[in-house]
């Protein structure tokens, strides 16, 4: 095998590496390695094919980011994705409370505590909002832990210990 033909595997093989890895750090010396295989196809000997290779790599390590930092990075600023992009929105609701009971229902969960859950977050971010809100008082139920304990009860009595 040819040096040019091994310096073209090598680039190749980092840049299917780069496809998973997405760090964008193999790839530069995938199209440094190619840099070699060119100059090992030209002729030029092992040393030659080391510092094309090396002032490629190098130029791109150091040559990308001024050019993204110059041409790219001045968009981010003005879109926001993901959740970023929610905040000092408003937006509708198009699925109605139906389908999410049904959905819960069909899960063998129960819908009533689901939408009292819904509730309750719903209550806490009114009680958050506002200029002078500093202490926010969170209700204890006795209910919730005799529920706990029922359930507790329910999984002790189905594996025949209760």
């Amino acid at each position: 095998m040819e040096a040019w033909q091994l310096w073209t595997i090598i680039g190749f093989f980092l840049l299917i590496i780069e496809i998973f890895a997405t760090v964008f750090v193999l790839c530069r010396f995938g199209l440094g390695a190619f840099g070699g295989g060119l100059a090992a196809s030209w002729g030029y000997s092992l040393s030659v094919h080391l510092i094309v290779f090396s002032v490629i790599t190098l130029a791109i390590f150091f040559g990308i980011r001024p050019l993204y930092l110059k041409y790219l990075k001045r968009f981010e600023a003005d879109h926001k994705t993901g959740v970023l992009a929610f905040i000092g929105k408003q937006y509708k609701v198009t699925e109605t409370i139906d389908k999410i009971t049904e959905a819960i229902a069909a899960s063998k969960g129960d819908p009533a505590n689901y939408l009292i859950a819904i509730r309750y977050i719903e209550a806490l971010k009114e009680m958050v909002t506002g200029k002078d809100n500093k202490v926010v008082y969170l209700p204890y139920e006795a209910t919730g832990v005799l529920s706990s304990i029922g359930g507790i009860k329910e999984m002790l009595t189905a594996n025949g210990k209760g």
